[in-house]
C-alpha cells in the first residue's frame, strides 16, 4: 500500500467535496430567498398602489362631501341674504311710498293754502282797486 504524503487525505477530501455541496446549496438558498425578496418586493408594492387608490377613493369622497355640503350651506346663506335684501328693500320702499303719501298731503296742502291766499291777495287787490276808484288822490298824487 502506499504511503500518504497528507494524513487522512481522504477525510479532507470528503470534507471538501461535503463543503462544496453545502456552498452550492447556500447559494442555491441564496438565490431563493432574492427571489421571494424581490415577490415580497412586488407584492409590497401592489399593496401600497392598493392603498393609495383605497386612500385616494377615501380622500375624494371626503372632498365631494365636503364640496356638497359646502355648496349646501352657500345656497341656504345666498337664499338667506337674498330674502334679508328682498325685506329691507319692501322696507325701504314702504318707507318712500309713506314720505311720497305725507310730501303730496303736505303739496295738496300748501296749494290750498297758495290758492286761498291767491284769492285774498285778488280780494285785496280788489278792495284796493275800489277804493281808489272812490277815494281822492292822497297827498303823494296816488
Amino acid at each position: 500500500m502506499a504511503r500518504q504524503i497528507v494524513p487522512d487525505a481522504d477525510k479532507t477530501a470528503a470534507d471538501l467535496a461535503a463543503l462544496r455541496a453545502a456552498t452550492r446549496e447556500a447559494h442555491e438558498a441564496i438565490k431563493d430567498a432574492r427571489i421571494v425578496i424581490r415577490e415580497l418586493h412586488d407584492a409590497t408594492a401592489d399593496t401600497v398602489a392598493l392603498l393609495a387608490i383605497g386612500v385616494d377613493g377615501l380622500i375624494t369622497a371626503a372632498v365631494r362631501a365636503g364640496l356638497d355640503r359646502y355648496a349646501e350651506v352657500l345656497s341656504e346663506q345666498t337664499q338667506r341674504g337674498v330674502e334679508a335684501i328682498n325685506a329691507r328693500y319692501d322696507a325701504v320702499a314702504e318707507e318712500a311710498i309713506g314720505m311720497i303719501k305725507r310730501d303730496a298731503e303736505h303739496l295738496a296742502q300748501l296749494l290750498d293754502e297758495t290758492e286761498a291766499l291767491q284769492k285774498r291777495v285778488e280780494a285785496g287787490v280788489d278792495m284796493l282797486t275800489a277804493r281808489a276808484a272812490v277815494a281822492p288822490p292822497g297827498p303823494f298824487g296816488v
